[in-house]
């Protein structure tokens, strides 16, 4: 196994837990804005069937924020972990052959 800097393995462990959690409350964010306006959600042009709660301007615009926070510290986060992943391949430190199953192909 590769020996991580602690600063490394604390960036790492950060980063993939928020990578996971973020990938959960950008999306329910979303649906939840889309939740209080009278206008129908779709999915990839898809309608889905409505909550049934009724319009709210002011929880529509916190979801609405919140949704589009997470999905820019999303982005944020998976820039970080690209860096993280050419930072360990140009390094040769054995994290990039851990991604990768032995005996492929």
């Amino acid at each position: 196994a590769p020996q991580l800097r602690p600063w490394e393995r604390k960036l790492s462990a950060a980063v993939h837990r928020g990578l996971y959690f973020l990938m959960v409350i950008a999306p329910l964010a979303g649906l939840l804005s889309a939740s209080f306006t009278k206008y129908p959600m779709k999915f990839f042009g898809l309608v889905l069937p409505s909550v049934g709660w009724p319009e709210s301007t002011l929880l529509n615009a916190v979801f609405n924020n919140l949704h589009k926070g997470a999905v820019w510290t999303l982005l944020l986060f998976l820039v970080l972990h690209v860096l993280g992943a050419i930072h360990h391949g140009l390094r040769r430190d054995g994290v990039m052959s851990r991604m990768f199953p032995r005996n492929a192909g």
